[in-house]
């Protein structure tokens, strides 16, 4: 039995260390046993759990999918992920590429994962209309969303509904919003059906939301600050990224 289940780990090893496409479980699975017919899949459950434990891979949580996937790559990285086909490529960043050190008062930030949401190249060309970039960060207070594109109602509904998937997903109830949208501001009636929407999705789940946007009116901002807390959806909006984390590490 522990040649068996030797045998089973190095297969299973093996595999993730030659497969960087991030594999499920399935996957994995189905490749090892066809080298091993007599594995279950609750074998290779059991070792996957194991090797988590070890450090010797990340298990991997990612927005609108019920499964995980497991990477060896255990070394600090961020993940590219398509919105549209679901496709990860690894992607060398350093925590200080995305957190200047201005940004962390004090703070001994301890980044588990980074996901990125696009369009990976084959995908854009399919879409025709232009789709925002989110960049996620855990910290360990709260969760930092910074979102990136062209300024549209459409995409600022979109992205606040992916924010609120992921933090639900993980349950991240202190966010940090940092929209860096660019293009002609909203309407004031946008602002508010946006507002609007947004609070009723969120009410009850939340216990702080931060937000900045570093290109609008600071009166706008307020105007929606003032919608959502009229429906008890606990958001304050901020002038800097630096003010918005002060006040989130605070708010315990």
């Amino acid at each position: 039995m522990i040649r068996e289940n030797t045998l089973q780990r190095n297969s299973i090893n093996n595999y993730l260390k030659k497969n960087t496409s991030h594999p499920t479980i399935n996957d994995i699975y189905q490749a090892v046993s066809k080298d091993i017919s007599s594995i279950s899949l609750t074998a290779v459950d059991n070792t996957l759990s194991l090797m988590k434990q070890e450090g010797l891979i990340r298990e991997l949580i990612i927005t609108n999918e019920n499964f995980k996937r497991y990477d060896a790559n255990v070394l600090p990285h961020a993940h590219l992920i398509c919105k549209e086909c679901s496709k990860i490529i690894d992607a060398d960043l350093p925590p200080q590429a995305v957190i200047p050190e201005k940004q962390k008062p004090g703070l001994d930030v301890q980044i588990g994962d980074v996901y990125i949401y696009g369009l990976c190249s084959a995908c854009k060309k399919k879409k025709k209309k232009f789709q925002p970039q989110l960049i996620i960060i855990p910290k360990p207070t709260h969760m930092h969303f910074i979102v990136t594109g062209k300024n549209t109602k459409e995409n600022v509904i979109q992205y606040l509904e992916d924010i609120h998937r992921e933090s639900t997903a993980r349950n991240y109830k202190k966010i940090l919003i940092e929209e860096r949208l660019e293009g002609e501001r909203l309407g004031i009636m946008d602002v508010f059906s946006i507002a609007h929407e947004a609070s009723t999705r969120g009410k009850g789940f939340y216990n702080a939301i931060a937000y900045v946007d570093v290109n609008t009116d600071n009166k706008l901002l307020k105007f929606a600050e003032d919608v959502t807390s009229n429906r008890a959806l606990p958001m304050t909006v901020f002038l800097t990224v630096e003010e918005a984390e002060k006040w989130l590490i605070s708010e315990e």
